[in-house]
C-alpha cells in the first residue's frame, strides 16, 4: 500500500513539474502580461476574478461530502458495504489495495461522479485545475479506507480521482457558461438552477456565500463567448444493425446524438 501511495505522489509531482498548459482563461493586460488563469484567449469582457483560495474550507467540504454519502448509504439505503467499524478500517490498511469487479455503472460512472464532487469542492473555493486534483485524490483515499468495509480498490481510486477530475472540470466550465451575475428575477433563477443541476457543489457554495443572488454590473459573466465560442448539435434517427454478416437479419434501433463544441480547435489563441 505504501508503494502505491508513493507512486501516486510521484506521479502528481511529475504532472505539476511538467504542466505546460493551464486550464482557465487568462486576462490579457495592455502590456501583454497575464494576470490570472490558464488558456490565453483575448477576453472582451473580463469575468469575475477567481475567488481567494480557501484550502481548508475545500478540505472540510470533501470530508462533508464523504460523511453525507456514507450516512445515506448506511442509515437510509442500509447498504452492507457501509457498515464500517474500527476493525474494518484497520483491516483495510492492513490488507491494502485490491482490484474489484463491480459493475460498469458503479466503477465507471458512480465513482467518477463522486470524484467530481470532491474536485468542485476545491475548484469552486478558489484553487485552480491542478490545485484541485489533490482534493479529488484525497477524498477518494478517504472513502476507500474509511467509507467502506470492503478492501480499498485501486481501480476505484483511479476512476474516482482521474475520472472525477475530468468530469469535474467539465461540469465547472459548463456551469460557468450560464451564470451571469447581472441578471435578476426569473432570468437569474433559471441560470442558477441550471448551473446547480450541472454542478451541485457550486450551487451550494454560491448559496452559502450569497453569490447566488449578488447582482453586479461589471465582471458579471463567468464565460467569454467571444474568446471561447460554443456550439451545439442534436440529431435523431434510426439505425439498422445486421446480424451474422447478413443484411436479411438484424434489428432497428432509434438513436439520439448530442454534440457540444467548446472552443475552437483551430484557433491559435485557445487550444
Amino acid at each position: 500500500m505504501r508503494k502505491v501511495l508513493v507512486l501516486f505522489l510521484a506521479a502528481w509531482v511529475a504532472v505539476m513539474a511538467n504542466a505546460q498548459v493551464t486550464l482557465e482563461p487568462k486576462l490579457q493586460t495592455s502590456n501583454g502580461d497575464d494576470s490570472i488563469g490558464v488558456l490565453q484567449p483575448r477576453l472582451t469582457q473580463k469575468p469575475p476574478r477567481l475567488p481567494k483560495p480557501h484550502p481548508w474550507k475545500a478540505a472540510a467540504e470533501v470530508v462533508g461530502i464523504n460523511t453525507f454519502v456514507h450516512c445515506y448509504d448506511r442509515f437510509i439505503a442500509r447498504e452492507d458495504f457501509a457498515k464500517t467499524t474500527l476493525n474494518t478500517i484497520r483491516d483495510n490498511f492492513k490488507r491494502g489495495f485490491v482490484w474489484d469487479n463491480d459493475n460498469f455503472n458503479t466503477n465507471l460512472f458512480a465513482h467518477p461522479y463522486h470524484g467530481n464532487l470532491y474536485f468542485n469542492a476545491a475548484r469552486t473555493n478558489g484553487p485552480n485545475f491542478w490545485e484541485s486534483y489533490p482534493y479529488t485524490l484525497g477524498g477518494s483515499l478517504m472513502w476507500e479506507f474509511f467509507g467502506e468495509k470492503t478492501p480499498p480498490s485501486i481501480n476505484d481510486l483511479l476512476a474516482t480521482s482521474i475520472g472525477g477530475t475530468a468530469i469535474g472540470e467539465t461540469t465547472y466550465r459548463i456551469s460557468s457558461i450560464v451564470l451571469d451575475d447581472s441578471k435578476r428575477g426569473w432570468d437569474r433563477v433559471w441560470r442558477e438552477v441550471v448551473a446547480g443541476l450541472v454542478n451541485p457543489v457550486r450551487l451550494v457554495n454560491r448559496l452559502m456565500t450569497g453569490k447566488a443572488w449578488l447582482v453586479r454590473t461589471t465582471k458579471h459573466k463567468y464565460h467569454d463567448h467571444d474568446a471561447i465560442p460554443l456550439g451545439f448539435e442534436a440529431s435523431a434517427g434510426v439505425r439498422y444493425l445486421a446480424e451474422k454478416g447478413s443484411f436479411e437479419h438484424g434489428t432497428y434501433n432509434p438513436y439520439v446524438n448530442l454534440l457540444f463544441h467548446y472552443g475552437d480547435p483551430l484557433s491559435d489563441e485557445s487550444k
